[in-house]
């Protein structure tokens, strides 16, 4: 009885052992396949932020950093003060509007100071609580809630692209060729006004892609409430497998 125990207890440990090989090998193997596909910066970083304290300027070093004397460091601390008073009375709706979401939305927060470097960053979400919001636009200036004028420098999209009012023109051409549809979902839409469009597109598919012809896949189109889930998945492709992502 006890050479069978041993026996199995043997065959027992040299089939973890396997599977265990098996499993380091192919996780050597996944390493070495996609070694110059890692982002090895992001973990060498992560190991060395625990060697690297975290640095946070406060009081006169904030304003003392690169080594200014007390007479300059006074004139900085008084003119920040200042410039925080202005914002806060100049933006009262804006900061109000800001703290009743912010709890909710952890990217008001991250964007109030995300241009300042991280020793300054804490002092400056102290001294100023902004937030971003605004309510209309011209050429390259945003208007906020308390009706303040700024020029965009945050980097916005349209502003960099085409300009805001460029946009705006392309917004309402688009909605002037599919308001009398809507957001119809499944079947293929042709605008009146714009009956070549579909033709257009296909030409330009099948320039793109040179395959003929293109083929909607359609497979996936489900309910309209599958559409959120689904958003993004469908493609063009052609016959026998040769497709072209659009």
């Amino acid at each position: 009885m006890s050479e069978m125990t041993l026996v199995l207890g043997l065959a027992a440990a040299f089939a973890a052992a396997i599977v265990l090989a098996t499993h380091l090998f192919r996780r050597v193997s996944v390493a070495l396949l996609t070694i110059r596909a890692r982002s090895w910066v992001s973990a060498v970083s992560r190991i060395l932020s625990e060697w690297v304290n975290a640095t946070h300027y406060s009081g006169d070093a904030f304003f003392s950093a690169d080594g200014a004397d007390a007479r300059t460091v006074r004139r900085r601390s008084a003119a920040l003060a200042h410039l925080a008073a202005s914002f806060a009375s100049a933006h009262a709706k804006s900061t109000d509007w800001g703290r009743s979401v912010r709890d909710g939305f952890s990217d008001i927060r991250f964007a109030d100071a995300n241009r300042v470097p991280f020793p300054f960053a804490r002092t400056m979400r102290e001294k100023f609580d902004l937030t971003t919001v605004v309510t209309a636009s011209d050429g390259p200036r945003l208007c906020d809630l308390d009706g303040q004028w700024s020029l965009d420098v945050s980097g916005s999209y349209g502003v960099n692209v085409a300009g805001f009012e460029r946009y705006k023109d392309w917004i309402q051409r688009g909605w002037d060729r599919v308001k009398a549809l809507g957001p119809v979902l499944g079947p293929a839409r042709r605008e009146s006004r714009h009956g070549g469009l579909w033709q257009d597109r296909g030409r330009r598919i099948t320039d793109r892609c040179r395959l003929w012809p293109a083929r909607f896949d359609a497979a996936l189109r489900s309910e309209t409430a599958d559409a959120p889930r689904l958003r993004g998945r469908h493609i063009f492709s052609a016959p026998r497998g040769d497709g072209c992502d659009v």
